[in-house]
């Protein structure tokens, strides 16, 4: 089976702050930033990759196997992807973090994956 692209946005806060694109413009790692901007690329050209996990409700977490261990965080519903956020490691703040953006939106992810739906239609 062939995968297909998917159209990926980032989360725009509704005070315009971008958490995605602010960490990654923050990241002095030049490796860790090529591996994230390659594992992005797999991801517009269809495929989750090998290391990620569906951690419930639309949310996926994608593996980035560079220096400290990246996650990138999204909603996504298999056609359509929010970059959410991205951190070093898996933590408990990274966690809440999802959650609070997500509470922010007034729904569950699966409400910001339509939204960008909505948009691209």
């Amino acid at each position: 089976m062939q995968a297909r692209p998917r159209n990926v946005e980032v989360y725009v806060e509704p005070s315009g702050a971008v958490p995605f694109d602010d960490w990654m413009a923050k990241l002095k790692d030049i490796i860790g930033r090529a591996a994230i901007d390659t594992r992005i690329g797999l991801l517009r050209r269809g495929s989750l990759g090998k290391k990620y996990e569906d951690i419930g409700d639309g949310l996926i977490e994608l593996k980035v196997d560079t220096g400290p261990g990246y996650r990138i965080y999204l909603a996504d519903d298999g056609s359509n992807s929010l970059l959410l956020c991205a951190l070093r490691g898996r933590t408990l703040r990274t966690l809440k973090n999802i959650g609070q953006i997500t509470k922010r939106k007034g729904d569950k992810s699966h409400a910001i994956v339509k939204a960008i739906q909505d948009r691209t239609r």
